[in-house]
């Protein structure tokens, strides 16, 4: 049970934040069984319309939790294997490399074949939640001040030559960073403890501020379409964590899943058609998608494993 909890936990917030903030998402969570994707027609399905593209996610696989990845339709392989548990992986733009967290706020890259695994951008001590920039030169993170697990920034940092540039300076947390697919805006979260945490968009270079959601609840976990028109977020405006969109201006909110558990962390597939996300509808935390419109949702991880942090690459 407690490596359950801890997995739907982390799969909300950037880092091991207190307690009271969690308690949230575990009230929820708590009320449900562990049983798995016990469908076996809902796992492993046969690729559907438009799914194209690979799955990356984390499994708890023995005692740590490592990359996974694979084709919808297609049975998935195990990717690393060093005894450290692995976070929040993301392809990149062209689909050769893949960088992830660890649990101690370490960020390291990896070839999409498992080879060349190596640390980066240490020197901004605590940094989570990678996400490539449009050009795969450089990414944006979470980077806690300090020793404060309650007051972070969004920075981008380059790859190679240059400084790290600060893009946010606001009191609270700063979290949860997506870029653009055409680089001109990130969008992010930003609250404070048990108080509302809103999507907001800035420009690259932390320029021209906009507050996209004014729900007063945790508006959490946004990504871009491919085609950067809408938003895809987890929000729990109705009790639970489910899946919503918006438009990148913060127009037209839309309830896309209304499950009564957890639906969160949602990644686009390739072309724009469906959503991949985490939920435990079926027991413990698995690899959902469904289509972005809305629709009935199939299981597509491992029935044996629990898994978490997906993202859908090209």
């Amino acid at each position: 049970m407690a490596s359950f909890l801890s997995a739907a936990a982390t799969s909300v917030l950037p880092f091991e934040m207190a307690g009271m903030i969690v308690q949230r998402l575990l009230v929820v969570i708590l009320l449900v069984g562990l049983l798995g994707c016990r469908s076996t027609s809902q796992t492993h399905e046969p690729s559907a319309p438009g799914t194209t593209g690979t799955l990356v996610y984390t499994c708890l696989s023995g005692e740590f939790w490592q990359l996974w990845i694979g084709s919808v339709g297609e049975k998935p392989q195990q990717l690393t294997l060093t005894p450290v548990d692995k976070k929040r992986p993301r392809w990149s733009n062209q689909g050769d490399r893949l960088v992830y967290q660890t649990n101690n706020g370490e960020i390291f890259l990896i070839n999409a074949d498992g080879t060349s695994e190596v640390q980066t951008v240490a020197e901004l001590g605590v940094a989570t939640e990678p996400a490539w920039a449009n050009d795969d030169r450089s990414l944006f993170l979470t980077v806690f001040r300090s020793s404060l697990r309650e007051d972070s920034e969004i920075w981008q940092s380059p790859l190679g030559d240059g400084t790290p540039q600060r893009l946010t300076s606001e009191v609270g947390l700063q979290y949860n960073p997506a870029p653009s697919p055409d680089g001109r805006w990130v969008v992010y979260t930003s609250g404070a403890g048990e108080t509302t945490h809103e999507l907001w968009r800035i420009g690259p270079d932390g320029s021209t501020p906009l507050q996209l959601t004014d729900n007063l609840v945790f508006d959490i976990l946004p990504r871009w379409s491919p085609d950067g028109d809408v938003i895809a977020f987890s929000s729990n405006q109705k009790g639970n964590y489910d899946l919503w969109r918006i438009d990148a201006d913060g127009g037209s909110l839309q309830q896309l899943s209304d499950y009564a558990g957890l639906d969160t962390g949602p990644a686009w597939s390739p072309d724009g058609q469906w959503l991949a996300f985490e939920s435990n509808r079926e027991g413990q935390v698995q690899i959902w998608i469904m289509p972005a419109a809305g629709g009935e949702p199939r299981c597509v991880s491992p029935a044996e494993l629990i898994c978490r942090n997906v993202d859908w690459g090209p």
